[in-house]
């Protein structure tokens, strides 16, 4: 009788394989609790103690040996059926292959009497394990990707009902009966495989040179973030897979079986490991091109990654924790190309604006395009060694500027700015000591190539709008100045509307389609009305508490302006159910609509706008809060919105804002202010609990182990093979390669044992 996997453990585990290489190593590498959880679970799923039949034919999986991948398979062969045999991949190498026809021939001396190991060859594909699937509607769709069963034709194959789940590679392959898999063979098959992942860490990932980008495509394609990413998913994994029915399934499980729990794995552990395998990886992959950090890489990692990559092109620190001189003095000395830089901002305040200047200095000249700093600190913007840098040698190539949240009192910016001629976009949103003066000289240096402003709650007033339409060597407004602008973001600036400021604006810009100008005073709707006129390509329009008074004929007036309006902020106005039913029936491309705080609508006259929608199938958002609805009245409005987007047959989901209803419960705020106070005495004990946890995962307190040293830096064959003769597992650091080699033959030798084999 054949094992049955169960369908949805088989799916969950093809997604966790997909790139088995980097998913299954990365795990190993978490902490021994996790190791023995993914280990004991993946070697039963990928080397099949568990054994599968079809028709008499014994699947043995497959295996790949870079850079052929071999599908592996054992033939019965004339005489009776095969016993369970254990198959040493590493004999490959020794023993005599023979060629023909596609297909290669190796008799293994440990399999029995009769037995022939078939190997054929696969090219560059992954090869599969094939077992039975009782869902036979999608036979057809695992037709093409089942690996060839031996003695199994492609039409035998897909009468049978076969799943194909990607395999990892692995030295050793065990195939068994299921009679074979008693208990005491089992626990012993645990500790052997825990071996046998440590041989393939070891062997593939250090020894493989052909074999490395699979390991590191992660920092290069996916980035370091991907690994906290299924860090999550494994966890979820192990939660779902405990609480199923598969966990007392005897055929895929033994009763000992267990799991971690979400809280055994501390943050600290999984800091220290990620480091030591982004180290391995760093010497094996000089070709990276792109780094994304994560507050787990550490400032020593970083610095060490960067003296062997140089040919990265684009560093995004955003996630970084604590940085300092160190990493940027690493990029200094190593990298010569860079075109995007994104800064960390807040993490920086051991980082001084020197070291900054000094990599941007080292770049060659007029490479960078990009530079973003979010949430700076004063530290590297308290004098003008950085945006002069910028500007005297990357002026030319400088695309993308953004300066966010920063204070830029000292940063020069009104000096070497202007240099940056080729700019396209430029935010200075929510920066301190932005003025007219600093700004007004870069519109006139970029006017004929910026595309996006943002100069959200800055000290820009209206002689900065003015200098969108006219030249600051001029009174008179220029015709098409921003004739590439499409998008500006000046909510909260202290420029009042007037006439004289905004219409010319409208001639200025003739490609303006965003505008955002949330809380930019106006008198009345009727002096606004003029410029709406003129900007007949406009498309995203938010214009909340900028009038007194905005009413259901002015919301009708504006949808009639504007055909092309498909994104429309109105909060906090006095429009009703009337205008609100023009909108649906007359904006015919409206994909989002923010009417917060707009009171005097009603729940009726919500599910009636979702229902007379023109553009159904392309409305995503709506945000009602603060609209004084009943509870209930929210409930059937999102009710509704997951009919509207069940009826459109999409995965897009209508997203509606609207859990808070009313604006003056002070009661909320209490709970609010209460909250804070539990979290910050939540943070106080939890770090007392993380301390606990660094003490008991047994973290060092100090650098890591192969921090990088001054004789350490070259890249001598000893140096090299010192570092990659490291111990990655947790478990490896208590005996030598030389013990787990006698070891992982004695294990062989009672598992042949315990199965009746001899060699």
């Amino acid at each position: 009788m054949s094992a049955q996997f169960p369908t949805e453990i088989l799916q969950q585990v093809a997604f966790h394989l997909q790139d088995n290489r980097k998913a299954l190593h990365s795990c190993m590498l978490v902490s021994r609790a996790w190791s023995k959880a993914a280990v004991e679970y993946l070697y039963r799923a990928e080397h099949m103690v568990v054994d599968v039949v079809v028709e008499g034919t014994m699947t043995a999986g497959g295996l790949a040996l870079p850079p052929l991948g071999l599908s592996m398979g054992m033939s019965p062969g004339p005489g009776p059926s095969p016993s369970p045999a254990l198959f040493d991949a590493s004999r490959l190498a020794e023993s005599e292959v023979q060629q023909g026809s596609g297909r290669s021939t190796f008799v293994d001396p440990t399999a029995p009497a009769g037995s022939l190991l078939l190997l054929r060859a696969t090219g560059a594909s992954r090869p599969r394990l094939s077992v039975p699937n009782n869902n036979n509607n999608n036979n057809n769709n695992n037709n093409n990707n089942s690996s060839s069963n031996i003695g199994t034709t492609p039409s035998a194959a897909s009468s049978s009902g076969l799943l194909s789940v990607p395999l990892a590679d692995a030295p050793i392959y065990q195939a068994s009966s299921p009679s074979a898999c008693t208990s005491s063979s089992s626990s012993s098959s645990i500790v052997l495989s825990q071996h046998l992942l440590k041989r393939t860490l070891t062997d593939s990932l250090l020894m493989d040179a052909s074999c490395s980008y699979d390991y590191i495509s992660y920092m290069n394609k996916i980035s370091c973030l991907w690994f906290e990413s299924l860090v999550q998913d494994w966890a979820l994994f192990c939660r779902a897979w405990r609480g199923s029915s598969a966990r007392t399934d005897h055929r895929l499980l033994t009763s000992t079986t267990t799991l971690p729990g979400t809280g055994e794995v501390s943050r600290a552990r999984k800091r220290h490991c990620f480091n030591r395998l982004i180290r391995k990886v760093t010497k094996r992959c000089l070709s990276i091109s792109e780094f994304v950090s994560s507050t787990l890489v550490t400032p020593e990692t970083m610095a060490f990654a960067f003296r062997k990559f140089r040919h990265i092109t684009w560093i995004d620190l955003k996630e970084s924790p604590e940085l300092d001189d160190r990493v940027f003095h690493a990029i200094a000395d190593n990298i010569r190309w860079l075109s995007f830089i994104r800064l960390p901002g807040a993490r920086m305040s051991k980082v001084t604006s020197a070291a900054v200047s000094r990599m941007l200095l080292a770049q060659d000249k007029n490479s960078l395009t990009q530079f973003k700093v979010i949430y700076g600190s004063s530290s590297i913007f308290e004098d003008s060694l950085i945006l002069r840098a910028l500007g005297e040698h990357h002026g030319q190539s400088m695309r993308r500027l953004t300066l966010a949240l920063c204070d830029l009192e000292q940063s020069g910016l009104a000096e070497y700015g202007p240099l940056c001629t080729q700019l396209t976009s430029l935010n200075l949103e929510y920066s301190t000591g932005v003025t007219n003066e600093m700004v007004i000289p870069m519109l006139d240096a970029a006017c004929r190539t910026l595309v996006k402003l943002d100069l959200s709650e800055t000290g820009c007033t209206l002689a900065t709008i003015q200098a969108l339409s006219t030249a600051s060597d001029s009174t008179t407004p220029q015709r098409e100045r921003m004739a590439n602008l499409r998008r500006l973001i000046i909510n909260n600036i202290d420029a009042p509307y007037t006439t004289a400021a905004f219409l010319p604006l409208a001639e200025a810009c003739p490609q303006l389609e965003e505008l955002y100008m949330n809380s930019v005073l106006a008198d009345t709707y009727a002096d606004f009305e003029p410029f709406v006129a003129k900007m007949g390509k406009m498309k995203d329009l938010d214009i909340g508490n900028m009038f007194p008074e905005f009413t259901d004929e002015h919301l009708k007036s504006l949808v009639d302006k504007l055909p092309e309006l498909r994104w429309l902020s109105i909060p906090n106005t006095q429009i009703k159910n009337e205008s609100l039913m023009y909108l649906a029936q007359h904006a015919r491309h409206l994909t989002e609509l923010c009417v917060l705080g707009c009171d005097q609508l009603t729940g009726e006259g919500i599910l009636a706008f979702l229902d007379t929608l023109q553009n159904k199938r392309g409305f995503r958002r709506l945000d009602i809060t603060y609209c004084r609805l009943e509870e209930s009245m929210v409930v059937s409005i999102k009710e509704k919105a997951q009919e509207m987007a069940a009826w459109r047959q999409t995965e897009d989901l209508i997203e509606i804002e609207g859990e808070d209803q009313f604006t003056d419960s002070l009661l909320e705020e209490e709970e609010e202010e209460e909250e804070e106070e539990e979290e910050g005495e939540g943070e106080e004990s939890g770090g007392e609990e993380e301390n606990e946890d660094e003490e008991e995962a047994g973290v060092p307190d100090g650098p890591i182990d192969d921090v990088e040293s001054e004789e350490d830096a070259g890249t001598g064959p000893d140096d090299d093979y010192e570092d990659e003769m490291e111990e990655l597992s947790d478990w490896s650091d208590t005996c030598s390669d030389d013990e787990d080699d006698e070891q992982l033959s004695g294990m062989i030798a009672r598992m042949k044992a315990q199965l009746g084999m001899t060699d």
